[in-house]
């Protein structure tokens, strides 16, 4: 006997829309229908044969039957054990059918919900992903995967098509000196530079300012290749939450690579060329040159590139006579030198020595006991002695301004104006200092 199907117009009671349903009217059960538009299920009951007897033609009549007192989403297996016995063997199988249905739909409910809730503890006030909501959460998850996905592949670009200018980058290594004239005796009278960089040996720099360095800036300088991929990744997710660029990763062969590259500007192309080109530096130099053209090129505030000139400008030293508190305020400059400048700002300096100094004290590096280092603090911020507006350009020697100034152009015409500042020459002349400056007292005392 073939089935006798009936198509109805259904509105489904917990989304409110509608669709169609077939239905076996020939056989005597209680029939499902899953809602196509939230997966809802909808029970009919046909075992006393209303939905045969009351069937209509149109597909709008027959809806009107089937409304929602015929639906039965709550009912247990046990709403239908009444008439149980007086039903056929298939209309027997129908009914368990539907209930393990009803168990299934109950079980899997139940799990969801379980799990919603086992999820919102971690984002209630003071859990976890406080201030998160799930959605926003996996919106972050997939943006984290896209960015790496898209970072792997920018990093490839960029090496395949960017390391040509690298042999020219790695030859700033070597530094810009300035211009020196002397007089007939080998004495400076003056210096001609727009910028220069230090020029620092490896005898020139002590072991214990050398590990203070390395302990600020980079305690993984010597087992990294250049990146120290978990730096990064922990400054990605603080970036991430900060929605900014709030912290770096950067290894000292990072920073030297971004200061060779003159690259300033904080973009992901350029975090990616950056990171090639320290693979670039450690492949062709060592840890020790890679090291001292750090010391010799990284900016230290009020115009001092390099640790020696930036030991002259703020304690009148070189770097060998610094004491420990002084190597510590030097260390802790590069990462914002204008705002942790000793002369600017003290209190800023001391805050970021002080935390250094109680990590070193956890970790047993060799340092002073604290009340040796709260003396030599007291001591060296009092000895600070230079205005907040001064920089090292004040501070070049300059006892012959005309002929200094007559020694540059002079250089501009024979040599060209590349070679009127920085170039490192030693320009001799015939001039005596000493005489030049009895001169100048006897001219003053006239």
């Amino acid at each position: 006997m073939l089935p006798e199907i009936k198509k109805y117009l259904h509105k489904c009671p917990s989304c409110r829309k509608s669709y169609t349903v077939r239905i076996n009217i020939g056989l005597n059960s209680v029939h499902s229908a899953h809602c196509p538009h939230c997966s809802n299920i909808n029970y009919f009951d046909n075992r006393d044969g209303s939905l045969r007897r009351n069937s209509l033609s149109s597909q709008s009549a027959s809806a009107e039957n089937i409304n929602s007192s015929q639906v039965y989403p709550s009912h247990s297996p046990s709403s239908y054990s009444r008439d149980y016995k007086n039903v056929n063997h298939q209309d027997k199988s129908s009914i368990n059918r539907e209930s393990d249905q009803i168990k299934n739909y109950r079980s899997s409910t139940k799990k969801r919900i379980n799990f919603k809730k086992k999820n919102l503890r971690l984002f209630h006030p003071g859990g976890i992903f406080d201030g998160f909501s799930i959605q926003s959460f996996r919106s972050y998850a997939v943006l984290a995967v896209a960015l790496v996905l898209f970072g792997s592949f920018a990093y490839g670009l960029f090496s395949y098509f960017y390391t040509a200018d690298f042999e020219l980058y790695s030859a700033g290594m070597k530094g810009v000196q300035a211009n020196h004239v002397v007089d007939r005796n080998g004495e400076v009278i003056a210096e001609l530079f727009a910028e220069k960089t230090g020029s620092l040996t490896p005898e020139d720099v002590p072991e214990n300012f050398r590990n203070i360095l390395i302990f600020v800036e980079d305690e993984n300088f010597y087992s990294h290749g250049g990146i120290h991929y978990p730096s990064i990744f922990r400054a990605f997710l603080k970036n991430l939450m900060s929605f900014g660029y709030s912290q770096g990763g950067s290894t000292i062969t990072q920073q030297l690579a971004r200061i060779l590259m003159k690259a300033r500007q904080k973009t992901i192309f350029r975090k990616i060329r950056e990171a090639r080109f320290a693979g670039y530096l450690e492949d062709h130099f060592s840890k020790e040159d890679i090291l001292i053209g750090y010391m010799n090129h990284v900016y230290l505030g009020h115009g001092a590139v390099g640790m020696d000139t930036a030991a002259k400008f703020y304690f009148d030293k070189d770097l060998n006579q610094l004491n420990f508190t002084e190597m510590l305020i030097l260390a802790s400059l590069p990462s914002a030198p204008e705002r942790y400048s000793p002369v600017r700002n003290p209190q800023r300096i001391e805050s970021k020595m002080n935390l250094v100094f109680m990590r070193m004290k956890d970790d047993d590096f060799p340092s002073p006991s604290e009340s040796e280092y709260e003396n030599q603090k007291l001591a060296v911020f009092k000895n600070m002695t230079r205005s907040p507006s001064e920089t090292v350009f004040g501070s070049r020697v300059n006892d012959a301004p005309w002929v200094g100034e007559y020694v540059r152009i002079r250089i501009g015409q024979i040599l060209g104006g590349e070679y009127q500042y920085g170039a490192g020459l030693v320009i001799e002349t015939t001039i005596i200092k000493k005489c030049r400056l009895r001169l100048r007292r006897k001219l003053r005392s006239i």
